[in-house]
């Protein structure tokens, strides 16, 4: 079974990093209920906000998707093997 890397981003900037991952793991980190909770401000800071996009790497750090939460569950589950 192939193992996929995913990134986590908010506004542009890497918050979580899950390395060398099974298309299933994958699932249970992006059903996370804190994944689903973009716009959303942390703290006070309004730059300090919630992860809005979420990257998917294969192997060999090829980049195969970048998108919002719904977009890269459905791509997740229809996509990888």
């Amino acid at each position: 079974m192939s193992r996929y890397s995913l990134t986590s981003l908010s506004g542009g900037k890497q918050v979580e990093y899950f390395g060398q991952r099974r298309k299933n793991k994958i699932l249970e980190i992006l059903n996370h209920p804190r994944n689903h909770m973009a716009g959303n401000v942390v703290s006070y800071d309004e730059d300090d906000r919630f992860t809005d996009r979420f990257e998917i790497y294969d192997a060999y750090q090829t980049k195969l998707f970048s998108g919002n939460i719904q977009d890269t569950i459905y791509f997740v589950e229809n996509s990888l093997k």
